[in-house]
Protein backbone atom coordinates (compact mmCIF):
# COMPACT_ATOMS: atom_id res chain seq x y z
CA UNK A 1 0.00 0.00 0.00
CA UNK A 2 2.77 2.19 0.76
CA UNK A 3 4.51 1.42 -2.69
CA UNK A 4 1.25 2.49 -4.40
CA UNK A 5 0.95 6.00 -2.17
CA UNK A 6 4.36 7.10 -3.78
CA UNK A 7 3.83 5.64 -7.34
CA UNK A 8 0.50 8.04 -7.64
CA UNK A 9 1.83 11.40 -7.00
CA UNK A 10 4.54 10.49 -9.95
CA UNK A 11 2.00 9.61 -12.01
CA UNK A 12 0.45 13.36 -11.73
CA UNK A 13 3.96 14.85 -11.53
CA UNK A 14 4.15 13.72 -15.47
CA UNK A 15 0.86 13.89 -16.00
CA UNK A 16 1.03 17.53 -15.09
CA UNK A 17 4.03 18.23 -16.89
CA UNK A 18 2.59 16.51 -20.16
CA UNK A 19 -0.44 18.52 -19.99
CA UNK A 20 1.71 21.94 -19.28
CA UNK A 21 3.91 20.99 -22.33
CA UNK A 22 1.29 20.55 -24.85
CA UNK A 23 0.31 22.38 -27.71
CA UNK A 24 -2.04 24.28 -25.95
CA UNK A 25 -0.31 25.08 -22.82
CA UNK A 26 -3.35 23.35 -21.03
CA UNK A 27 -3.20 23.78 -17.41
CA UNK A 28 -5.51 21.01 -15.11
CA UNK A 29 -7.70 22.28 -12.12
CA UNK A 30 -7.31 20.63 -8.90
CA UNK A 31 -10.72 18.90 -10.03
CA UNK A 32 -9.21 16.98 -12.84
CA UNK A 33 -6.01 16.15 -10.56
CA UNK A 34 -8.29 14.54 -8.53
CA UNK A 35 -10.07 12.50 -11.05
CA UNK A 36 -6.47 11.21 -12.55
CA UNK A 37 -5.45 10.20 -9.00
CA UNK A 38 -8.51 8.44 -8.44
CA UNK A 39 -7.56 6.08 -11.67
CA UNK A 40 -6.46 2.68 -11.45
CA UNK A 41 -2.69 2.14 -12.48
CA UNK A 42 -3.53 0.49 -16.12
CA UNK A 43 -5.31 3.63 -16.74
CA UNK A 44 -3.23 6.36 -15.89
CA UNK A 45 -0.51 4.98 -17.85
CA UNK A 46 -2.89 4.50 -21.27
CA UNK A 47 -3.82 8.30 -20.54
CA UNK A 48 -0.40 9.02 -20.12
CA UNK A 49 0.27 7.10 -23.38
CA UNK A 50 -2.78 8.99 -24.78
CA UNK A 51 -1.43 11.81 -24.03
CA UNK A 52 2.15 11.55 -25.34
CA UNK A 53 1.09 10.86 -28.76
CA UNK A 54 -1.16 13.77 -28.56
CA UNK A 55 1.39 16.71 -27.34
CA UNK A 56 3.54 15.19 -30.32
CA UNK A 57 5.32 18.55 -31.14
CA UNK A 58 4.41 18.33 -35.11
CA UNK A 59 1.96 20.46 -34.29
CA UNK A 60 4.00 22.89 -32.71
CA UNK A 61 6.01 23.28 -35.48
CA UNK A 62 8.82 20.82 -34.89
CA UNK A 63 9.63 17.51 -36.35
CA UNK A 64 7.46 14.49 -35.38
CA UNK A 65 10.71 12.57 -36.85
CA UNK A 66 12.80 10.09 -35.12
CA UNK A 67 16.39 11.57 -35.68
CA UNK A 68 18.19 8.56 -37.48
CA UNK A 69 21.97 7.90 -38.06
CA UNK A 70 22.41 6.09 -40.94
CA UNK A 71 25.90 5.58 -43.43
CA UNK A 72 23.01 5.42 -46.31
CA UNK A 73 21.87 9.15 -47.17
CA UNK A 74 19.68 10.32 -50.30
CA UNK A 75 21.25 11.15 -53.21
CA UNK A 76 19.07 12.51 -55.51
CA UNK A 77 14.92 12.57 -55.31
CA UNK A 78 13.15 9.95 -57.96
CA UNK A 79 12.70 11.63 -61.31
CA UNK A 80 9.86 11.69 -62.23
CA UNK A 81 8.12 14.36 -65.32
CA UNK A 82 5.08 16.10 -64.09
CA UNK A 83 2.62 14.96 -65.22
CA UNK A 84 -0.09 17.40 -67.59
CA UNK A 85 -3.17 16.36 -65.44
CA UNK A 86 -0.90 18.04 -62.22
CA UNK A 87 -0.34 21.09 -63.91
CA UNK A 88 -1.86 24.58 -62.63
CA UNK A 89 -2.03 27.77 -64.58
CA UNK A 90 0.50 30.05 -64.07
CA UNK A 91 0.34 32.37 -61.65
CA UNK A 92 -1.95 30.58 -59.97
CA UNK A 93 -0.24 30.41 -56.32
CA UNK A 94 0.46 34.09 -56.71
CA UNK A 95 -3.62 34.91 -55.65
CA UNK A 96 -5.08 32.39 -54.35
CA UNK A 97 -6.51 32.59 -51.08
CA UNK A 98 -9.40 32.91 -49.18
CA UNK A 99 -11.25 36.38 -49.81
CA UNK A 100 -10.83 39.03 -47.75
CA UNK A 101 -10.14 43.06 -47.34
CA UNK A 102 -7.54 44.14 -48.35
CA UNK A 103 -5.90 47.16 -46.46
CA UNK A 104 -2.43 48.76 -46.96
CA UNK A 105 0.08 49.59 -44.11
CA UNK A 106 -0.89 52.58 -43.08
CA UNK A 107 2.23 54.33 -42.92
CA UNK A 108 3.62 53.96 -46.50
CA UNK A 109 3.96 57.73 -47.85
CA UNK A 110 0.86 58.36 -50.27
CA UNK A 111 2.73 59.18 -53.47
CA UNK A 112 2.81 62.71 -55.31
CA UNK A 113 0.16 61.63 -58.25
CA UNK A 114 -2.19 59.67 -55.56
CA UNK A 115 -5.79 60.64 -56.93
CA UNK A 116 -7.82 62.69 -53.74
CA UNK A 117 -11.11 61.36 -53.26
CA UNK A 118 -14.17 62.04 -50.73
CA UNK A 119 -12.94 60.36 -47.35
CA UNK A 120 -9.59 61.55 -47.88
CA UNK A 121 -7.60 63.37 -45.20
CA UNK A 122 -5.30 66.01 -45.21
CA UNK A 123 -3.08 67.21 -42.10
CA UNK A 124 -2.38 70.73 -42.04
CA UNK A 125 0.28 72.27 -39.61
CA UNK A 126 0.46 75.83 -39.72
CA UNK A 127 3.40 77.73 -37.79
CA UNK A 128 5.51 80.68 -38.14
CA UNK A 129 3.59 84.11 -37.00
CA UNK A 130 0.56 81.84 -36.18
CA UNK A 131 0.70 77.88 -34.97
CA UNK A 132 -2.34 75.92 -35.71
CA UNK A 133 -2.96 71.94 -36.50
CA UNK A 134 -6.17 71.34 -38.77
CA UNK A 135 -7.03 67.25 -39.63
CA UNK A 136 -9.11 68.31 -42.78
CA UNK A 137 -11.40 65.51 -44.79
CA UNK A 138 -12.78 65.80 -48.13
CA UNK A 139 -16.44 65.82 -47.86
CA UNK A 140 -18.95 64.78 -50.03
CA UNK A 141 -18.54 68.29 -52.62
CA UNK A 142 -15.30 67.31 -52.79
CA UNK A 143 -13.90 70.09 -50.63
CA UNK A 144 -12.01 70.72 -47.16
CA UNK A 145 -13.04 73.76 -45.65
CA UNK A 146 -9.90 75.12 -44.10
CA UNK A 147 -10.17 77.73 -41.20
CA UNK A 148 -9.72 82.11 -42.58
CA UNK A 149 -9.90 80.48 -45.94
CA UNK A 150 -13.30 78.90 -46.32
CA UNK A 151 -14.00 75.79 -48.89
CA UNK A 152 -11.52 74.35 -51.34
CA UNK A 153 -12.35 71.82 -53.62
CA UNK A 154 -9.52 69.45 -54.30
CA UNK A 155 -11.60 65.79 -55.23
CA UNK A 156 -9.84 64.78 -58.24
CA UNK A 157 -6.67 66.25 -58.15
CA UNK A 158 -3.26 64.82 -57.65
CA UNK A 159 -1.93 64.99 -53.82
CA UNK A 160 0.86 67.50 -55.32
CA UNK A 161 -1.57 69.65 -56.98
CA UNK A 162 -3.91 69.81 -54.22
CA UNK A 163 -0.30 70.62 -51.84
CA UNK A 164 0.79 73.57 -53.62
CA UNK A 165 -3.01 75.43 -53.90
CA UNK A 166 -3.61 74.58 -50.23
CA UNK A 167 0.10 76.05 -49.26
CA UNK A 168 -0.74 79.47 -51.41
CA UNK A 169 -4.13 79.84 -49.82
CA UNK A 170 -2.23 79.54 -46.62
CA UNK A 171 0.48 82.12 -47.05
CA UNK A 172 -1.97 84.65 -48.15
CA UNK A 173 -3.05 84.56 -44.15
CA UNK A 174 -0.12 87.17 -43.71
CA UNK A 175 3.29 87.62 -43.72
CA UNK A 176 5.42 85.14 -41.70
CA UNK A 177 2.64 82.75 -42.10
CA UNK A 178 4.04 79.38 -42.92
CA UNK A 179 2.35 75.88 -43.68
CA UNK A 180 2.78 72.00 -43.69
CA UNK A 181 0.59 69.20 -45.65
CA UNK A 182 0.42 65.77 -45.31
CA UNK A 183 -1.50 62.52 -45.90
CA UNK A 184 -3.80 61.73 -43.06
CA UNK A 185 -5.65 58.54 -43.22
CA UNK A 186 -6.68 56.77 -46.54
CA UNK A 187 -10.50 56.67 -47.68
CA UNK A 188 -11.77 53.45 -48.25
CA UNK A 189 -14.11 52.53 -51.01
CA UNK A 190 -16.21 50.03 -53.09
CA UNK A 191 -14.80 48.24 -56.32
CA UNK A 192 -16.31 45.33 -58.29
CA UNK A 193 -14.24 41.98 -59.47
CA UNK A 194 -16.15 40.46 -61.97
CA UNK A 195 -16.18 38.06 -64.57
CA UNK A 196 -13.58 34.82 -64.00
CA UNK A 197 -12.71 35.32 -60.41
CA UNK A 198 -12.59 32.25 -58.32
CA UNK A 199 -15.11 34.88 -56.09
CA UNK A 200 -16.74 37.58 -57.69
CA UNK A 201 -18.58 40.22 -55.94
CA UNK A 202 -18.42 44.12 -54.36
CA UNK A 203 -14.78 44.75 -52.09
CA UNK A 204 -14.23 47.20 -49.98
CA UNK A 205 -10.64 48.54 -50.80
CA UNK A 206 -8.36 51.06 -49.42
CA UNK A 207 -7.61 54.16 -51.23
CA UNK A 208 -3.90 52.79 -52.38
CA UNK A 209 -5.81 49.61 -53.79
CA UNK A 210 -4.78 48.71 -57.86
CA UNK A 211 -5.87 46.00 -60.03
CA UNK A 212 -3.26 43.30 -58.39
CA UNK A 213 -5.22 43.73 -54.60
CA UNK A 214 -8.03 43.58 -56.04
CA UNK A 215 -7.48 40.15 -57.45
CA UNK A 216 -5.80 39.17 -54.32
CA UNK A 217 -9.06 40.52 -52.05
CA UNK A 218 -11.40 37.75 -54.17
CA UNK A 219 -9.02 35.13 -54.39
CA UNK A 220 -7.43 34.89 -57.75
CA UNK A 221 -8.43 33.85 -60.81
CA UNK A 222 -10.27 30.71 -61.91
CA UNK A 223 -8.42 28.01 -64.33
CA UNK A 224 -10.57 29.61 -66.91
CA UNK A 225 -9.69 32.80 -66.85
CA UNK A 226 -7.14 35.17 -68.40
CA UNK A 227 -4.08 36.48 -66.91
CA UNK A 228 -3.00 38.16 -69.67
CA UNK A 229 -6.03 40.63 -70.39
CA UNK A 230 -7.59 41.78 -66.96
CA UNK A 231 -9.25 44.72 -67.71
CA UNK A 232 -10.00 47.58 -65.43
CA UNK A 233 -13.43 49.26 -66.33
CA UNK A 234 -14.69 53.03 -65.40
CA UNK A 235 -18.14 53.99 -66.26
CA UNK A 236 -18.49 51.05 -68.60
CA UNK A 237 -14.83 52.17 -70.58
CA UNK A 238 -11.94 49.62 -70.60
CA UNK A 239 -9.28 52.49 -69.04
CA UNK A 240 -6.42 49.94 -68.74
CA UNK A 241 -5.30 46.20 -69.26
CA UNK A 242 -3.18 44.30 -66.99
CA UNK A 243 -0.82 41.69 -68.25
CA UNK A 244 -0.17 39.76 -65.02
CA UNK A 245 3.05 37.65 -67.23
CA UNK A 246 5.37 41.72 -67.24
CA UNK A 247 4.29 41.48 -63.53
CA UNK A 248 5.34 37.69 -63.23
CA UNK A 249 8.29 37.17 -65.49
CA UNK A 250 9.70 40.66 -65.37
CA UNK A 251 8.19 42.49 -62.28
CA UNK A 252 6.94 45.35 -64.46
CA UNK A 253 4.38 47.30 -62.20
CA UNK A 254 3.13 50.25 -64.67
CA UNK A 255 -0.01 48.73 -66.05
CA UNK A 256 -1.28 48.14 -62.27
CA UNK A 257 -2.92 51.12 -62.22
CA UNK A 258 -4.81 52.30 -58.92
CA UNK A 259 -8.25 51.79 -58.13
CA UNK A 260 -11.23 54.47 -58.06
CA UNK A 261 -14.84 54.53 -56.43
CA UNK A 262 -17.15 52.12 -58.39
CA UNK A 263 -14.27 51.01 -60.61
CA UNK A 264 -14.79 47.41 -62.04
CA UNK A 265 -11.62 44.80 -62.63
CA UNK A 266 -13.23 42.58 -65.28
CA UNK A 267 -11.52 38.66 -66.29
CA UNK A 268 -12.49 37.58 -69.64
CA UNK A 269 -11.98 33.96 -70.44
CA UNK A 270 -8.74 32.78 -72.08
CA UNK A 271 -8.44 32.24 -75.38
CA UNK A 272 -4.88 30.01 -76.32
CA UNK A 273 -3.05 28.15 -73.98
CA UNK A 274 -0.74 25.30 -73.98
CA UNK A 275 0.75 22.60 -71.17
CA UNK A 276 4.83 22.43 -70.17
CA UNK A 277 5.61 19.67 -68.40
CA UNK A 278 8.59 18.06 -66.76
CA UNK A 279 12.52 19.31 -67.20
CA UNK A 280 11.53 23.37 -67.27
CA UNK A 281 11.50 25.66 -64.10
CA UNK A 282 8.41 26.19 -63.98
CA UNK A 283 6.29 23.62 -65.25
CA UNK A 284 2.39 25.14 -65.81
CA UNK A 285 -0.50 25.83 -68.37
CA UNK A 286 0.40 29.03 -69.73
CA UNK A 287 -2.05 31.42 -71.89
CA UNK A 288 -0.48 32.65 -74.90
CA UNK A 289 -0.75 36.41 -76.64
CA UNK A 290 2.01 37.06 -79.11
CA UNK A 291 3.92 33.66 -78.62
CA UNK A 292 4.07 31.54 -81.91
CA UNK A 293 6.73 29.20 -81.81
CA UNK A 294 8.46 26.62 -79.25
CA UNK A 295 10.94 29.21 -78.45
CA UNK A 296 8.71 31.62 -77.17
CA UNK A 297 6.42 28.97 -75.01
CA UNK A 298 9.74 27.58 -73.58
CA UNK A 299 11.08 31.34 -72.83
CA UNK A 300 7.57 32.11 -70.53
CA UNK A 301 8.39 28.40 -68.94
CA UNK A 302 11.84 30.45 -67.41
CA UNK A 303 13.66 27.86 -69.99
CA UNK A 304 14.35 24.34 -69.92
CA UNK A 305 16.81 22.72 -66.78
CA UNK A 306 20.16 21.32 -67.84
CA UNK A 307 19.18 17.83 -67.28
CA UNK A 308 16.57 18.17 -70.40
CA UNK A 309 16.86 15.83 -73.09
CA UNK A 310 16.84 18.20 -76.01
CA UNK A 311 17.13 15.38 -78.74
CA UNK A 312 13.47 14.42 -78.27
CA UNK A 313 10.83 17.20 -77.18
CA UNK A 314 6.81 16.04 -76.96
CA UNK A 315 4.56 18.10 -78.76
CA UNK A 316 0.95 16.66 -78.50
CA UNK A 317 -1.25 18.65 -80.75
CA UNK A 318 -5.23 18.10 -81.22
CA UNK A 319 -6.23 17.53 -84.94
CA UNK A 320 -9.62 18.41 -86.03
CA UNK A 321 -11.22 18.46 -82.87
CA UNK A 322 -11.24 14.65 -82.88
CA UNK A 323 -8.08 13.00 -81.81
CA UNK A 324 -4.15 13.90 -80.58
CA UNK A 325 -0.99 13.46 -82.72
CA UNK A 326 1.80 13.40 -80.77
CA UNK A 327 5.24 14.97 -82.84
CA UNK A 328 8.90 14.28 -81.96
CA UNK A 329 10.80 18.46 -82.18
CA UNK A 330 14.64 18.41 -81.80
CA UNK A 331 15.26 21.77 -79.71
CA UNK A 332 18.97 21.50 -80.38
CA UNK A 333 18.28 22.75 -83.78
CA UNK A 334 16.95 26.18 -84.94
CA UNK A 335 13.96 24.46 -86.78
CA UNK A 336 12.93 22.92 -84.02
CA UNK A 337 12.60 25.81 -81.85
CA UNK A 338 10.81 27.32 -84.59
CA UNK A 339 7.91 24.72 -84.39
CA UNK A 340 4.35 26.27 -84.58
CA UNK A 341 2.46 26.01 -80.99
CA UNK A 342 -1.14 25.98 -81.04
CA UNK A 343 -4.10 26.12 -78.80
CA UNK A 344 -4.31 23.14 -76.51
CA UNK A 345 -1.24 21.52 -77.23
CA UNK A 346 1.06 19.88 -74.41
CA UNK A 347 4.99 19.69 -74.12
CA UNK A 348 6.78 17.34 -72.67
CA UNK A 349 10.48 17.97 -72.07
CA UNK A 350 12.04 14.49 -70.43
CA UNK A 351 14.70 14.28 -68.58
CA UNK A 352 18.08 12.77 -69.96
CA UNK A 353 18.48 9.19 -68.77
CA UNK A 354 21.06 8.30 -66.31
CA UNK A 355 22.81 5.23 -65.04
CA UNK A 356 21.53 3.47 -62.19
CA UNK A 357 23.46 1.15 -61.97
CA UNK A 358 24.50 1.91 -58.41
CA UNK A 359 21.45 3.13 -57.14
CA UNK A 360 18.55 1.87 -54.89
CA UNK A 361 15.00 3.32 -55.09
CA UNK A 362 12.82 3.37 -52.21
CA UNK A 363 9.17 4.46 -52.85
CA UNK A 364 6.07 3.84 -51.16
CA UNK A 365 4.71 4.31 -47.42
CA UNK A 366 7.62 5.86 -46.45
CA UNK A 367 9.57 9.53 -45.76
CA UNK A 368 11.24 10.95 -48.51
CA UNK A 369 11.02 8.21 -51.06
CA UNK A 370 14.19 8.59 -53.48
CA UNK A 371 17.18 7.19 -54.12
CA UNK A 372 20.43 6.36 -52.22
CA UNK A 373 24.01 5.22 -53.11
CA UNK A 374 24.25 1.22 -53.21
CA UNK A 375 27.74 -0.17 -51.34
CA UNK A 376 28.54 -3.84 -50.94
CA UNK A 377 27.17 -5.57 -48.51
CA UNK A 378 24.11 -3.22 -48.03
CA UNK A 379 21.16 -4.84 -46.82
CA UNK A 380 17.65 -3.38 -46.05
CA UNK A 381 18.05 -1.98 -42.51
CA UNK A 382 20.87 0.31 -44.15
CA UNK A 383 18.14 1.68 -46.29
CA UNK A 384 15.70 1.56 -43.56
CA UNK A 385 17.08 1.39 -40.16
CA UNK A 386 13.88 2.73 -38.31
CA UNK A 387 10.47 2.20 -37.89
CA UNK A 388 10.08 5.84 -37.66
CA UNK A 389 10.96 6.37 -41.01
CA UNK A 390 7.96 5.01 -42.43
CA UNK A 391 3.94 6.49 -42.84
CA UNK A 392 1.38 5.72 -40.25
CA UNK A 393 -0.37 3.18 -42.78
CA UNK A 394 2.50 1.47 -44.04
CA UNK A 395 2.28 -2.54 -44.23
CA UNK A 396 5.90 -3.27 -42.45
CA UNK A 397 5.27 -7.48 -42.99
CA UNK A 398 4.60 -7.06 -46.61
CA UNK A 399 7.83 -5.35 -48.48
CA UNK A 400 8.41 -5.75 -52.87
CA UNK A 401 11.51 -5.72 -53.70
CA UNK A 402 11.96 -5.67 -57.25
CA UNK A 403 15.32 -6.98 -59.05
CA UNK A 404 16.61 -7.08 -62.55
CA UNK A 405 20.45 -8.75 -62.19
CA UNK A 406 21.14 -7.87 -65.05
CA UNK A 407 21.01 -4.19 -67.43
CA UNK A 408 17.53 -5.17 -69.97
CA UNK A 409 16.84 -9.01 -67.94
CA UNK A 410 14.16 -10.13 -67.16
CA UNK A 411 12.77 -9.05 -63.31
CA UNK A 412 12.49 -10.99 -60.20
CA UNK A 413 9.75 -10.09 -57.22
CA UNK A 414 10.94 -10.36 -53.88
CA UNK A 415 8.69 -9.66 -50.40
CA UNK A 416 10.69 -9.59 -47.20
CA UNK A 417 9.18 -8.58 -43.84
CA UNK A 418 10.76 -5.18 -42.36
CA UNK A 419 9.50 -6.64 -38.55
CA UNK A 420 11.04 -9.92 -38.79
CA UNK A 421 14.61 -8.54 -40.29
CA UNK A 422 14.06 -5.80 -37.12
CA UNK A 423 13.92 -8.78 -34.74
CA UNK A 424 16.66 -10.93 -36.38
CA UNK A 425 18.98 -8.58 -38.48
CA UNK A 426 20.88 -12.21 -39.79
CA UNK A 427 17.23 -13.35 -41.02
CA UNK A 428 16.21 -13.89 -44.78
CA UNK A 429 14.10 -11.07 -44.68
CA UNK A 430 17.20 -8.24 -43.96
CA UNK A 431 17.85 -8.94 -47.40
CA UNK A 432 21.34 -7.79 -49.17
CA UNK A 433 20.25 -5.75 -51.86
CA UNK A 434 21.94 -5.56 -55.07
CA UNK A 435 22.23 -2.05 -57.49
CA UNK A 436 19.51 -0.79 -59.25
CA UNK A 437 16.86 -2.57 -56.73
CA UNK A 438 13.46 -1.30 -56.53
CA UNK A 439 12.04 -0.78 -52.52
CA UNK A 440 8.63 -0.44 -52.49
CA UNK A 441 6.39 0.26 -49.01
CA UNK A 442 2.63 -0.96 -49.67
CA UNK A 443 -0.19 0.95 -48.04
CA UNK A 444 -2.18 -1.80 -44.75
CA UNK A 445 -5.15 0.48 -45.51
CA UNK A 446 -5.52 2.18 -48.63
CA UNK A 447 -6.49 -0.51 -51.31
CA UNK A 448 -6.57 1.86 -53.85
CA UNK A 449 -2.65 3.00 -53.32
CA UNK A 450 -1.51 -0.39 -52.70
CA UNK A 451 -3.34 -1.72 -56.01
CA UNK A 452 -1.70 0.70 -58.05
CA UNK A 453 1.89 -0.21 -56.57
CA UNK A 454 1.29 -3.95 -57.63
CA UNK A 455 -0.06 -3.30 -61.36
CA UNK A 456 2.64 -1.32 -61.92
CA UNK A 457 5.09 -4.25 -60.98
CA UNK A 458 2.29 -6.93 -62.80
CA UNK A 459 2.33 -4.36 -65.41
CA UNK A 460 6.61 -4.74 -65.70
CA UNK A 461 6.47 -8.46 -65.45
CA UNK A 462 3.76 -9.09 -68.25
CA UNK A 463 6.09 -6.31 -70.65
CA UNK A 464 9.18 -8.02 -69.87
CA UNK A 465 7.99 -11.55 -70.44
CA UNK A 466 7.85 -14.06 -73.72
CA UNK A 467 7.45 -17.48 -74.26
CA UNK A 468 10.27 -18.82 -72.37
CA UNK A 469 10.52 -16.39 -69.55
CA UNK A 470 6.76 -15.97 -68.84
CA UNK A 471 4.78 -13.55 -67.07
CA UNK A 472 4.82 -15.49 -63.26
CA UNK A 473 1.84 -14.17 -61.00
CA UNK A 474 -0.77 -16.14 -58.31
CA UNK A 475 -4.21 -14.73 -57.33
CA UNK A 476 -5.97 -14.27 -54.12
CA UNK A 477 -9.96 -14.79 -53.52
CA UNK A 478 -12.19 -14.91 -51.79
CA UNK A 479 -12.38 -13.70 -47.96
CA UNK A 480 -9.13 -11.83 -48.14
CA UNK A 481 -8.75 -8.03 -47.54
CA UNK A 482 -7.02 -7.28 -50.79
CA UNK A 483 -8.18 -9.39 -53.54
CA UNK A 484 -6.19 -9.63 -56.94
CA UNK A 485 -3.48 -10.90 -58.61
CA UNK A 486 0.35 -10.77 -57.28
CA UNK A 487 3.21 -11.15 -58.71
CA UNK A 488 4.88 -14.64 -57.85
CA UNK A 489 7.78 -13.79 -55.56
CA UNK A 490 10.54 -16.19 -54.66
CA UNK A 491 9.59 -19.11 -52.78
CA UNK A 492 6.46 -17.97 -52.51
CA UNK A 493 3.76 -19.65 -50.14
CA UNK A 494 0.17 -20.39 -49.34
CA UNK A 495 0.67 -17.60 -46.23
CA UNK A 496 2.96 -15.40 -48.10
CA UNK A 497 -0.12 -15.00 -50.72
CA UNK A 498 -2.25 -14.63 -47.85
CA UNK A 499 -0.08 -11.77 -46.17
CA UNK A 500 0.33 -9.61 -49.81
CA UNK A 501 -4.01 -10.75 -49.46
CA UNK A 502 -3.89 -8.27 -46.72
CA UNK A 503 -4.67 -11.05 -44.68
CA UNK A 504 -7.98 -12.60 -43.66
CA UNK A 505 -11.38 -11.35 -43.17
CA UNK A 506 -12.84 -12.26 -40.08
CA UNK A 507 -15.28 -14.09 -42.04
CA UNK A 508 -13.14 -16.77 -43.83
CA UNK A 509 -13.60 -20.07 -43.20
CA UNK A 510 -10.37 -21.56 -42.15
CA UNK A 511 -11.28 -25.08 -42.52
CA UNK A 512 -11.16 -25.38 -45.98
CA UNK A 513 -9.84 -23.26 -48.65
CA UNK A 514 -9.25 -24.09 -52.28
CA UNK A 515 -6.31 -24.11 -54.25
CA UNK A 516 -6.44 -24.44 -57.90
CA UNK A 517 -3.77 -24.80 -59.66
CA UNK A 518 -2.97 -25.03 -63.79
CA UNK A 519 -0.73 -27.30 -66.20
CA UNK A 520 -0.69 -27.73 -69.66
CA UNK A 521 -0.39 -31.20 -71.02
CA UNK A 522 1.73 -32.05 -73.38
CA UNK A 523 1.72 -28.61 -74.57
CA UNK A 524 -2.05 -29.30 -75.93
CA UNK A 525 -4.69 -29.34 -73.46
CA UNK A 526 -4.36 -27.29 -69.75
CA UNK A 527 -5.79 -29.10 -67.25
CA UNK A 528 -6.44 -27.51 -63.65
CA UNK A 529 -6.38 -29.47 -60.08
CA UNK A 530 -8.35 -28.66 -57.03
CA UNK A 531 -6.26 -28.74 -54.02
CA UNK A 532 -7.79 -28.28 -50.71
CA UNK A 533 -6.14 -26.54 -47.90
CA UNK A 534 -6.59 -26.32 -43.85
CA UNK A 535 -5.92 -22.58 -43.60
CA UNK A 536 -5.24 -23.60 -39.96
CA UNK A 537 -2.51 -25.20 -40.35
CA UNK A 538 -1.27 -22.97 -42.95
CA UNK A 539 -1.50 -20.06 -40.41
CA UNK A 540 0.07 -22.25 -38.01
CA UNK A 541 3.22 -22.72 -40.46
CA UNK A 542 2.19 -26.41 -41.01
CA UNK A 543 4.86 -26.85 -43.96
CA UNK A 544 2.89 -29.84 -45.35
CA UNK A 545 -0.30 -27.86 -45.77
CA UNK A 546 1.62 -23.94 -46.70
CA UNK A 547 3.00 -25.22 -49.79
CA UNK A 548 4.78 -23.50 -52.43
CA UNK A 549 3.00 -22.14 -55.03
CA UNK A 550 3.94 -22.10 -58.98
CA UNK A 551 2.79 -20.04 -61.56
CA UNK A 552 -0.84 -19.33 -62.42
CA UNK A 553 -2.35 -20.54 -58.90
CA UNK A 554 -5.42 -19.79 -57.80
CA UNK A 555 -6.50 -19.54 -53.78
CA UNK A 556 -10.22 -19.34 -53.39
CA UNK A 557 -10.51 -18.47 -49.60
CA UNK A 558 -14.68 -19.62 -48.82
CA UNK A 559 -16.98 -17.44 -46.41
CA UNK A 560 -18.20 -18.64 -43.22
CA UNK A 561 -21.84 -20.71 -43.97
CA UNK A 562 -24.40 -18.18 -43.37
CA UNK A 563 -22.35 -15.46 -42.05
CA UNK A 564 -24.35 -12.87 -43.52
CA UNK A 565 -27.87 -14.30 -42.27
CA UNK A 566 -26.80 -13.81 -38.46
CA UNK A 567 -26.58 -9.92 -38.91
CA UNK A 568 -30.56 -10.02 -39.65
CA UNK A 569 -32.80 -8.31 -37.26
CA UNK A 570 -35.95 -6.97 -37.00
CA UNK A 571 -37.23 -4.63 -34.62
CA UNK A 572 -40.70 -4.90 -32.50
CA UNK A 573 -42.23 -1.90 -31.44
CA UNK A 574 -45.76 -0.94 -30.02
CA UNK A 575 -48.05 -3.58 -27.08
CA UNK A 576 -45.71 -6.02 -26.19
CA UNK A 577 -44.02 -6.87 -23.37
CA UNK A 578 -40.22 -6.44 -24.32
CA UNK A 579 -40.21 -3.92 -27.48
CA UNK A 580 -36.94 -3.54 -28.63
CA UNK A 581 -34.64 -5.13 -31.90
CA UNK A 582 -34.15 -8.67 -31.94
CA UNK A 583 -31.84 -10.88 -33.71
CA UNK A 584 -33.19 -13.84 -35.94
CA UNK A 585 -31.63 -16.92 -36.84
CA UNK A 586 -32.22 -18.38 -40.47
CA UNK A 587 -35.84 -20.12 -41.22
CA UNK A 588 -37.43 -18.09 -38.61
Amino acid sequence: MTMFLKVVPLFVVVFIALLATSVHAFQPTAEQIKQFQSLPDDKKKSLLKSQRKSSSPVAGGVSSAVSVESTVKPILPVQKVTSSSDLKPFGYSLFAGKPTTFAPVKSIPAPTDYVLGVGDQLKVFIFGTQNDEYQLIIDRNGQVTVPSIGPVTISGMTFSDAKSLLLKKISSLGVGVKSSITMGKLRSFRIFVLGESRTPGSYLVSGMATITHALYVSGGITDVGSYRNVQLKRRGKVIETLDLYDLLLQGNTENDVRLQPGDAVFIPKLKRQVSIAGEVYNPALYELKHEKTLKDVLALSGGIKPTVYKKKVEISTVVDSAFRKIFMVDITKNKGLQYPIKNGDLIKLAPLRGSNNDLITINGKIHGEGRVKWFAGMSLLDVIPSRSLFVDDADLNNILIKRQEKIAGDYQILKVSWLKAKKNQDSKDNIKLKPRDEVHVLSRMNSSIRRGVIEDILTDLKLTSSYHSPFEFVTGTGMVKFPGQYPLTSGMTIKDLIDLSGGLQLSAMLKQAELYRYETKNGEKREVERIYVDLNKVMSGDLQHNILLQPHDDLMVKQVSDWSDTTRKVSIMGEVAFPGVYTIKPGE
